[in-house]
């Protein structure tokens, strides 16, 4: 059956509506670049392209990721007490909410780099503990040093700032950010 053949009429109060469901993105109000960093207005989606290549994303790896900053000075207060750090850290933040997205190619070596990580953190003291308890020893640096590499290589992107209109996020590419006009303040 095609879908001309029943044209949205009165008689038809049936017909199925259509609705475009890609993500909207319009350059000149929402998304900027500023230098090595892309500017956000407060809950905009970022354009349906790969941060990383900025090739087209299909609607699937187009998702909704939530951002949280804090003064990087905060950190300090972990030489005091870590659950005094987590508190305040906790307290201050600032949130926002944005769309961005991952071609398949990034998305599949995201995946590979944490799944890599994750599995060298498991096996790194099970190894260890086969060979000596030296190693064994040895091999809790290695895991933490892997999940460290897993946590900061696997993030797409991370805020930098947030002000009461703007996010502003690192670790675009630069062919993502030559897309976007820039920045005027």
């Amino acid at each position: 059956m095609q879908r001309d053949s029943f044209p949205l009429t009165p008689s038809n109060p049936y017909q199925i509506p259509e609705a475009n469901l890609e993500p909207t993105f319009s350059n000149e109000d929402t998304v900027w670049r500023d230098g090595k960093l892309v500017v956000v207005r407060h809950n905009c989606a970022l354009p349906a392209r790969c941060v990383k290549c900025n090739a087209p994303v299909a609607s699937q790896s187009y998702k909704k990721r939530t951002f949280y900053y804090h003064h990087p000075l905060l950190v300090l207060l972990i030489f005091l007490w870590v659950l005094i750090y987590l508190i305040v850290a906790l307290l201050v933040r600032k949130r926002a909410t944005h769309q961005l997205g991952l071609c398949p190619a990034h998305h599949k070596l995201r995946l590979q780099i944490v799944g890599g990580s994750l599995l060298g953190s498991i096996l790194a003291p099970v190894l260890g503990a086969m060979i000596s308890p030296e190693a064994f020893a040895m091999s809790f640096l290695v895991m933490a040093i892997l999940i460290i590499v897993g946590i900061i290589s696997g993030r797409l992107m991370y805020a930098r700032n947030i002000n009461e209109n703007f996010t502003y996020l690192a670790g675009a590419k630069a062919a993502f950010l030559d897309s976007l006009p820039r920045f005027k303040s």
